[in-house]
């Protein structure tokens, strides 16, 4: 197997000589960060961020307001389940005050594109190590052009922020893993990193670190047990804390309602026809979340609004298919396979076991937390995209082009503001 040097600092090197991978998906995710942003900027725009649940149940509207004027006092989601959402606004507001030039929103817009973009590098940084870099280098394109990946790195939510934690963490476990020893500092870090953009993303961060723990110390299930749970508390105290103090200080103690157990009830079922209406939704969110499929058009608000889902009544065969090849990628053997993709491959099956049972009893459109689970999708996929020839990765590319730009075309085409739709 190719051993991985993690030691050097090439992952910041500016000296972008392309006929080096590396730097050369740098250079590709520095495109995609301006492609990225100034599609953030059309729909900014055109107003679909003045409105609520316009793409997919999301909620750009709130969580712009929130990192752009959460410091500010005005109400806000204010949630503990979305700390740094608020938090992040404190920066961006700094920045703002040194360069006044534009709209301070503009600015919270570059989030999500920066963190899309960069995930891009962290995913080939990982794949990178189990495979040659030229192979790398497409599949890192190709986790980047993933439909979710594409829609939410153009969106200002917590969701994009979800998907970076989760990735930054599991290159950590990847490096550590291969090394044999790490940080309880880096873990705690991380930890609280994940659970302060989406609250229930410490089980995540609590998975792939209890893996890690076992992996290194066999014999002691129980003290690695001990000591996930130790860091994961400690980082759910932190998160409060900072939760307390900040709205403390910005927000007069005006807690969002968000999080609450009244709250998390409206969309909680166990009855047995919502489960398994939930988990059909799961299943078929495996391909909306690279292809998007069935898409309808729905109400938003009082207003009537047009606003994006997808059609939710049936299960859809390609979504099926897409399961299968997902097993078979699994158990496939590559040359290059070892302990270390190995529990590479353990966590990640673990992380869409977690978010399946998680989201089969609480759901809106499970497509919005595709984020918590893609880059552990495709690392299940990866045996297989790893075999490809190059010109088959390569097509694969091409088609996520065309589709993430018609998409892009259909929607701006299709969704408009109540002026637009009286016409």
């Amino acid at each position: 197997m190719k051993m991985r040097d993690f030691s050097n600092n090439r992952f910041l090197d500016l000296d972008l000589d392309l006929h080096d991978y590396e730097n050369r998906i740098i250079f590709i995710s520095t495109i995609y960060f301006f492609v990225l942003y100034a599609i953030s900027i059309s729909y900014y725009l055109n107003g679909f961020f003045d409105l609520n649940n316009i793409f997919f149940d999301d909620d750009p509207y709130a969580s712009l307001k929130a990192m752009s004027h959460s410091i500010t006092g005005v109400p806000t989601r204010n949630s503990y389940t979305h700390v740094l959402l608020e938090v992040i606004s404190i920066p961006i507001n700094v920045i703002y005050f040194f360069v006044p030039l534009i709209d301070i929103e503009y600015i919270a817009l570059i989030i999500s594109p920066l963190l899309a973009s960069l995930s891009i590098v962290i995913y080939y940084r990982i794949v990178e190590f189990f495979t040659e870099p030229k192979t790398a280098f497409y599949i890192s394109i190709i986790f980047g052009g993933v439909f979710c990946n594409f829609l939410f790195g153009a969106l200002p939510t917590t969701y994009i922020q979800g998907g970076f934690t989760i990735l930054l963490t599991l290159y950590y476990f990847v490096v550590s893993d291969n090394k044999g020893y790490s940080s309880k500092a880096v873990w705690f870090a991380l930890a609280f990193i994940c659970g302060g953009v989406t609250i229930t993303n410490l089980c995540i961060f609590g998975i792939i670190y209890l893996t890690y723990l076992t992996r290194q110390d066999s014999n002691s299930y129980a003290r690695s047990l001990i000591v996930a749970t130790i860091i994961t508390l400690l980082a759910l105290i932190a998160i409060i804390i900072v939760y307390l103090v900040y709205s403390e200080l910005f927000k007069d103690f005006s807690f969002g309602k968000e999080g609450r157990l009244d709250w998390i009830l409206v969309y909680t079922s166990l009855d047995l026809s919502d489960v398994l209406y939930n988990a059909k939704n799961f299943l078929n969110t495996f391909i909306n979340t690279v292809l998007p499929t069935e898409i309808s058009f729905r109400k938003v608000g009082s207003d009537e609004v047009r606003g994006l889902s997808f059609n939710q009544d049936n299960v859809q065969w390609v979504a099926v298919l897409l399961l299968v090849t997902t097993v078979c990628s699994i158990f496939y053997k590559h040359e290059e396979r070892d302990q270390v993709f190995n529990g590479l491959i353990v966590v990640s099956i673990l992380i869409v076991i977690y978010n399946f049972v998680l989201h089969v009893i609480f759901a809106k459109e499970v497509f919005l937390y595709s984020q918590h689970w893609i880059s552990a999708y495709l690392f299940l996929l990866s045996p297989l995209l790893i075999k490809l020839k190059h010109d088959g990765l390569k097509l694969i590319i091409a088609m996520q082009f065309i589709i993430n730009f018609g998409f892009y075309l259909y929607s701006e085409a299709m969704i408009s503001i109540p002026k637009l739709l009286a016409a």
